[in-house]
């Protein structure tokens, strides 16, 4: 898992460095602008321009223009959003060193454009903004965007909400994000996904893994809340060098490796202004609770490929059908949906796919000769073996909304395995008309997964398909906790959320995907996951991974817009193998 971090946890990281480990605030805002200069010199530029706020987002923001000055940039200048002389802190020692070096500066005024740069720097607002952005800033991001020129933001987009991911109001559009320590979580999700552009994540110094919990000012208890791993062992003088690695980061041609400019200060207390480098005070994190109060997630990853490396099952050569279980697809109304579902299922590595039909007597075009077909009866009673004879169930896609199959839902809820709800399992099922019937049989808690998208994870926790889009971890995490399943919420960057708010975020998928039947693709493959042993959460993220890589391996075999689903059901196996067989 690649960590990801809201605002609080963020600061309290920082404050455990600067006061525990004693490494001074003006080292690591020395590193954060390095890191910074070191992404802007990868585009060559001759003309900087950096907009700099009055916290330590803008600090960074000065102390890159320094580095870029001594880097050789023919040309760095910095906008700022407030005279020099308001500044506190570690900011205004870092813009006294950068106008000491030559740095030029100006007031943002609205009535004048913006320095012709080839390329500007966004180091306006930090993690803490949690309002909307509005004066000044709001109009200085307007002329940021409206430049036609690159944009480096340092830490999180301006306008951005590092917990949530919401835009709030205007925000900055970048090419690249550079963050400080770890991801925020507001850059991994969208919409603020598709405003931080390519995430490069900076190694200033901080201690990202320290020892046991580290208090976050407001967090509440969240049951099962995993510790953080244990610190990297610091020697008892900690050793900064002059210039900091920034993993990943390219080496520019001909640079002379050489002691940087001095930085100012070395006392080890800082002045109380490190933490969140906003401007606009310190907010909550991304979990909602029922009261509306923004409080921390339990814990916030991305998927990586080495966890769903870890996860799928070994194929031991004494290994059988039976080894990796058994899964049931319930056909409804719609044919093609079921199929697809069973596709993926089996694609995804389940011993035995079993089909069930509403009638075993009906013509088996498109059903593959290696599923077993087994007949259901309309109502949903105890004679139908199919249920009996898997582990794993997936409900929903294709199931129609007829009235009569209310028996299956309850039945398939008192089912004592695993399972996937998707589709009409939700909107017809959970929510609508069979919504008594489901209540009174209850879902088993953490034993099933649901797959809802935007406008279908409305529905379960009363908002709008625009609300949950707005606010996806809070929406996600409202729904796990109401239903006690696993949530996949779909779309771009998936969100997988439990009843006890932790987080993980797919990073895989495109635009391929975005066509009928690929949800019902996603539903098969989850309850194949499980069916071979997989916790439901590992099989929830490893099925999103997998789907969203196939979804990308067919994109650039087949284009964006002619991607059918069926083409990512054949795509799965490339992407099993791609997973399984790396190293990196």
């Amino acid at each position: 898992m690649r960590r990801l971090v809201t605002g609080q946890e963020m600061k309290a990281l920082d404050e455990h460095t600067i006061k525990t480990l004693k490494i001074p605030a003006t080292i690591l805002m020395d590193h954060a602008g390095l890191a910074v200069a070191k992404s802007v010199q990868r585009y060559h530029p001759t003309h900087v321009c950096i907009a700099c706020g009055r916290g330590n987002n803008g600090g960074d923001g000065w102390v890159a223009a320094r580095w870029l000055r001594h880097f050789g940039v023919p040309t760095v200048e910095v906008v700022s959003i407030i005279e020099v002389s308001q500044l506190q802190g570690e900011a205004l020692a870092a813009a006294e060193m950068a106008i000491a070096a030559g740095i030029g500066w100006s007031l943002f005024d609205p009535a004048h454009p913006l320095p012709p740069a080839s390329i500007f720097v966004d180091a306006l607002l930090g993690t803490g903004v949690t309002r909307p952005v509005e004066g000044k800033f709001a109009l200085l991001i307007e002329a940021l965007n409206s430049s036609g020129r690159p944009i480096i933001a340092v830490d999180v987009p301006s306008g951005i909400d590092a917990d949530t991911g919401s835009v709030l109001g205007v925000a900055v559009r970048a090419a690249e994000t550079v963050t400080m320590g770890c991801e925020k979580v507001g850059t991994a999700v969208t919409p603020g996904a598709m405003y931080a552009g390519e995430v490069r994540v900076a190694d200033i110094g901080i201690a990202v893994e320290v020892p046991g919990q580290v208090e976050v000012p407001g967090q509440v208890e969240v049951p099962g809340q995993v510790d953080v791993p244990g610190q990297v062992e610091v020697p008892g003088q900690v050793e900064v060098p002059g210039q900091v690695e920034v993993p990943g980061q390219v080496d520019v041609p001909g640079q002379v490796e050489m002691p940087g400019p001095g930085i100012a200060g070395t006392s080890t207390a800082g002045t109380g202004t490190a933490g969140a480098r906003g401007a606009l005070g310190v907010g909550g994190a991304g979990g909602v609770a029922d009261d509306g109060v923004r409080r921390p997630v339990a814990q916030a990853g991305a998927i990586t490929r080495q966890d769903v490396q870890s996860w799928l099952p070994r194929r031991d050569p004494l290994s059988h059908k039976g080894t990796f279980g058994r899964v049931a697809i319930a056909m409804g109304d719609m044919r093609g949906a079921a199929i697809l579902a069973a596709s993926g299922a089996a694609r995804s590595g389940a011993g035995l796919v079993v089909v069930a039909t509403p009638d075993a007597g009906e013509s088996q075009h498109g059903l593959e000769p290696g599923w077993v077909i087994r007949a259901r009866s309309k109502e949903g009673t105890e004679s139908d073996a199919w249920r009996r004879d898997c582990a794993t169930i997936v409900l929903g896609p294709g199931l129609g909304s007829d009235g009569a199959k209310r028996g299956w839902l309850v039945d398939i809820l008192e089912h004592q395995g695993t399972g996937v709800l998707d589709a009409d399992a939700l909107t017809h099922g959970l929510m609508g008309e069979w919504s008594r019937a489901a209540e009174e049989a209850l879902l088993p808690p953490n034993r099933y997964v649901l797959t809802p998208h935007p406008k279908e994870c409305g529905a379960l926790i009363g908002r709008s398909a625009d609300e949950v889009q707005q606010n996806r971890i809070e929406a996600a995490i409202l729904a796990a906790k109401k239903f006690q399943s696993i949530v996949v919420l779909k779309g771009y960057r998936s969100v997988i959320a439990t009843p006890d708010g932790t987080v993980r975020v797919n990073p895989t998928g495109n635009a391929a995907l975005a066509t009928a039947g690929t949800g019902d693709v996603l539903a098969g493959m989850i309850g194949g996951l499980l069916a071979q042993g997989l916790s439901p959460l590992e099989a929830a993220c490893a099925g999103a991974y997998l789907h969203g890589r196939a979804g990308e391996i067919a994109g650039e075999k087949y284009g964006l817009a002619s991607v059918i689903a069926s083409d990512v059901v054949e795509c799965i196996s490339r992407a099993i193998t791609e997973v399984s067989t790396s190293d990196d």
